[in-house]
């Protein structure tokens, strides 16, 4: 008998795992991301960063880091967008990675990025961290749809779900071997009264951010993602991808977890609130928590953008572009639950 977390990370994770396979997320995989849409969205990105140097939020040397960076098409296109932009005594002091522990998406991110300079790949944050000198950079932190591919466990009040071959059930959790991060989760989620699915990684890994924030001057981070926004039932935390169509929980449960062990993407929605629980704890502060469409108009403000490319390019290629941005932008498309939600380092005093 698994956790259902130990289950999905040798579904996802492993050797054969599911996102070992560049070629299942995009276009002609088993699903996409406003990545694979518009260049516009790391156009847009790009701009708030140089908002954010503008301001003095952030400050040269400024190092970018995508986590979850997949092929590294979106960190190649804030580069591209910072490049045009900004101005080249800017750009000199800009550095770019991934933080990536995936052998085979390390070598497609450094084919995608091989013309860029200063760019490396860490297979850890622990790596990156190990890198930074104390003080003496900024650290701007992206991620895509990453939160929500965090493996998770589902809690219902004093039971947890397991799998035990091909069927799930539900087992009192006090009556399990639970590691650590699993026992820290569950006394998290009593003392605040949540049920549903969360990732027992989750607290590890905004720790390992705020450890690199406290090496900077100053420290962001930005991430996409599905919201729960207030849903308590299970049965709609935890979805799979496959061959183009989409399983609900209970459905992956009557078809059997077999007939998705490492051939389908499997994630849950994120409770940004209790992301934020965690970072404030780490003395993080909330910066916004936007739909998409809001942060893309209101934040980046995208729109800059467009009409400097409108000015720069090929009118049938701006033309393309624009076309495409209605996927980015109309809210019936995505709707309110896909957000954009940004924290920013508060050093204490």
């Amino acid at each position: 008998m698994l956790s259902l977390s130990a289950w999905l990370e040798s579904s996802l994770y492993a050797e054969s795992g599911y996102y070992n396979n560049p070629a299942r997320v995009g276009k002609e995989g088993d699903f996409y991301t406003s990545v694979s849409v518009s260049r516009f969205f790391g156009a847009g990105i790009a701009n708030y960063i140089l908002k954010l140097l503008e301001s003095n939020a952030l400050r040269p040397p400024l190092h970018i880091i995508e986590i979850g960076a997949h092929k590294g098409f979106l960190l190649k296109d804030i580069a591209d967008f910072l490049r045009a932009l900004g101005k080249d005594s800017l750009f000199s002091q800009l550095h770019f990675c991934t933080i990536e522990p995936l052998a085979q998406l390390q070598e497609a991110q450094r084919a995608t990025l091989k013309n860029l300079r200063n760019f490396c790949v860490h297979n850890s944050l622990q790596s990156l961290e190990s890198t930074l000198k104390p003080n003496e950079q900024s650290l701007f932190f992206i991620s895509n749809e990453l939160l929500d591919s965090l493996c998770v466990d589902i809690f219902m009040h004093d039971s947890m779900f397991f799998i035990n071959g091909d069927c799930g059930l539900w087992v009192e959790s006090k009556r399990q071997n639970l590691t650590l991060a699993q026992k820290d989760l569950l006394f998290t989620l009593k003392k605040l009264n949540l049920n549903g699915a969360y990732p027992p990684s989750l607290k590890p890994f905004l720790t390992q951010i705020a450890q690199c924030a406290r090496k900077s001057q100053s420290a962001y981070f930005l991430t996409f993602d599905y919201d729960k926004l207030g849903a308590r039932n299970p049965s709609s935390f935890i979805r799979a991808y496959k061959n183009h169509q989409v399983f609900s929980f209970e459905e992956i449960q009557n078809l059997g977890f077999n007939a998705f062990y490492q051939t389908a993407d499997m994630t849950a929605d994120v409770d940004f609130e209790f992301v934020a629980y965690l970072f404030k704890n780490l003395q993080f502060l909330q910066v916004f928590n936007k739909a998409q469409n809001k942060v893309l108009l209101e934040e980046c403000a995208l729109f800059e953008v467009v009409e400097s490319f409108e000015k720069s390019c090929d009118f049938s290629l701006y033309q393309k572009e624009v076309a495409k941005l209605r996927a980015l932008l109309d809210p019936q498309i995505l709707g309110e639950r896909f957000r954009g939600v940004c924290f920013c380092y508060n050093a204490p005093l």
